[in-house]
């Protein structure tokens, strides 16, 4: 240890002023030995580094002098030429980041250098204990801990034991309840805290069996007494059991080198007299069919009581305990009930509709599905059906067809059964401003050709009466209705007939509109296809018309007349068509058939018409 004093001696002279106290106390004679010569280079070297500034060499800690604080020390490097003693008391020094400032205690120790002595805060210095370790459980939720005291601080071992607190798991339990000064085996203290680990507490709980309905016993093994003793902590210790508190146990049995055991009656749904899965037995009788299920459980009830007693639920009702029960021995206990169902009512199948029997009543037919145990012909004279959204009731004839069933027959008025012009189609422009639309007739009896003239169609917005033609057996209503889509651009045909027309004509054709009106396309044709040509060679058939009508004179007439007419229509057939071959071909394919067969058409034409007045 560095023992530091106050005292210093002046320096003998100006030459030896700085050297340290110990050299100036040897007796100086007129000898230079050559160890004086060694010290006084030594002071010379020292001399010149004193030039630069005073500071501290590195400070080291010498001891703790009382909790919290240490003391620490330095030797000074350089007096900066102020003196050694000056230098240290007015030098600081910066120890463990912080500025101590000047010196406490300051020591010249000659040729060992001048020291400075601080005393400062240093927690390193602060009584504290080693690791706490847990020694032994001392009663319910109570343990002793200890630990041995690292330092005192220089307080004293049994001072620091009796002042220092300490911190197990993660609590400031104080100083020690006791020590224990073991010598070299160090100053120990000890503490009794609360510990859960020294609770007494129960093994797993098993579940044993059911007691009673609704009831079970669990059972468990006492682990730990805790010091309290088995019994005593048996009584005393709940434990949970599904997530409940139980409490403490119902019962307690010691079965010695067994352990100590304790049961609970608890509560379970489990131990609830119940009935597997209902099946279905099959319809009973109108509207009822039997469900049974087999008793899983007596619940200790008593196999007989418990299926009386014992609910079921079926297709989501509550049904009550069994109508019957039925004890098949190892079979099973079996509960039965008759309950309603739809699905045992007779029923239909789906209705389907047959034919029109009289104008307004059509029939429907449907088999019946199911007798539901009542007989297949009494079950279909009361059963009802719904049709159209409507109870029609019973049916009004019953028809046992054996394998194909038992059929129901229902009559039941239809609008689609009153006589009635099914959908017309439409035709084709056959005069001017005219077009032609044409419909089957239906009607279930009566004179058909007389009940459909007598029966109007509406036609855009407008009723029209028809005229009758038949074909290939099939009666249809043609119609001839408005529609400005068949108008004649007679500006047009004017036109073209000015140019393209028999130049010795007698009269205008322009003027013949007057007098005349075209039918269009008169070919007895009614496939779909001929008919869309009817539509689209319109304009040359009123051309072809005008122009087999217009006066002609005999020797013009005789000529051509009638061939230059055709290739008129040819003509405007096959502009009408633009380009499309099939068209084309279809125009070809008319021309050709007026070529051959309008000469009759022809001079009829002749002979009725003549120029208008003018």
């Amino acid at each position: 240890m560095v023992h530091f004093s106050s005292v210093h001696q002046k320096p003998a002279s100006k030459n030896d002023r700085y050297l340290p106290e110990s050299p100036r106390r040897l007796r100086l004679t007129g000898e230079r030995s050559f160890f004086l010569k060694t010290v006084y280079f030594l002071c010379a070297t020292l001399f010149s580094f004193s030039l630069s500034a005073q500071s501290w060499g590195a400070p080291k800690k010498d001891r703790c002098i009382q909790p919290g604080r240490a003391t620490y020390s330095a030797r000074l490097a350089n007096d900066a030429g102020k003196g050694w003693e000056n230098a240290a008391n007015t030098t600081s020094i910066v120890i463990n980041g912080v500025n101590q400032g000047t010196p406490d205690r300051t020591s010249n120790q000659g040729l060992g250098g001048m020291w400075g002595e601080w005393d400062i805060n240093d927690n390193s210095c602060m009584p504290k204990w080693g690791a706490a370790k847990k020694d032994r459980c001392i009663g319910s939720g109570r343990a002793t801990y200890s630990a041995r005291l690292a330092s005192d601080a220089g307080i004293g071992w049994d001072l620091a034991a009796k002042r220092t607190p300490i911190t197990i798991n993660g609590v400031n339990q104080g100083p020690p309840k006791r020590t224990n000064n073991q010598g070299v085996g160090g100053m120990w203290g000890e503490w009794d805290i609360n510990d859960n680990s020294c609770l007494p507490t129960w093994g797993a709980p098993k579940k044993d069996n059911c007691i009673s309905p609704g009831i079970v016993r669990y059972s468990a093994r006492l682990s730990t007494d805790a010091g309290m003793g088995w019994e005593a902590a048996a009584k005393s210790t709940p434990i949970t059991i599904n997530g409940v508190n139980q409490g403490p146990p119902k019962r307690t049995n010691n079965q010695g080198a067994g352990g100590m055991w304790g049961e609970w009656d608890i509560k379970d749904d489990a131990c609830v007299p119940k009935w597997q899965t209902a099946k279905n037995d099959g319809c009973k009788g109108m509207g009822i069919v039997q469900y049974s299920a087999r008793l899983s459980t007596d619940a200790g009830m008593g196999w007989e009581a418990a299926a009386k007693s014992t609910p079921i639920t079926i297709n989501g009702v509550s049904q009550g305990p069994p109508k019957r029960t039925k004890n098949l021995g190892v079979g099973g206990m079996w509960g039965e009930w008759d309950i309603n169902d739809n699905s045992c009512l007779p029923t239909w199948g789906a209705p389907k509709k047959d034919n029109c029997i009289s104008p307004g009543i059509v029939q429907y037919s449907a088999r019946l599905s199911t007798d539901a145990g009542m007989g297949w012909e009494a079950a279909a004279k009361s059963t009802f059906i719904v049709i159209n959204g409507v109870n029609q009731g019973p049916p009004k004839r019953t028809n046992n067809q054996g394998v194909g069933g038992m059929w129901g027959e229902w009559d039941i008025e239809d609008a689609s059964c009153n006589p009635r012009w099914e959908t017309p189609q439409k035709d084709f422009c056959i005069e001017d401003g005219v077009r032609q639309y044409s419909a089957t007739f239906f009607a279930v009896e009566g004179d058909k050709e007389a009940i459909a003239k007598k029966t109007p169609i509406n036609l855009l917005s407008k009723d029209y009466y028809p005229t009758i033609e038949w074909n290939s057996n099939q009666m249809w209503g043609v119609f001839k209705v408005s529609d400005s889509t068949c108008k004649v651009n007679w500006t047009y045909v004017d036109d073209f007939l000015e140019i393209n027309g028999p130049s010795i004509a007698l009269c205008k054709a322009s003027e013949m509109n007057k007098v005349w009106s075209t039918d269009g396309c008169s070919a007895p044709l009614y496939d779909t296809v001929s008919k869309s040509y009817k539509d689209k060679f319109f304009q040359p058939c009123v051309i072809h018309d005008l122009c087999y009508a217009l006066p002609w004179n005999k020797e013009e007439k005789e000529k051509k007349g009638k061939i230059y007419c055709d290739g008129l229509f040819l003509v405007e057939m096959q502009r009408t068509c633009n380009g499309d071959p099939i068209c084309l071909a279809a125009a070809v394919a008319w021309a050709d058939a007026v070529i051959l067969f309008g000469g009759s058409s022809f001079e009829n034409a002749q002979k009725k018409l003549r120029c208008p007045e003018r």
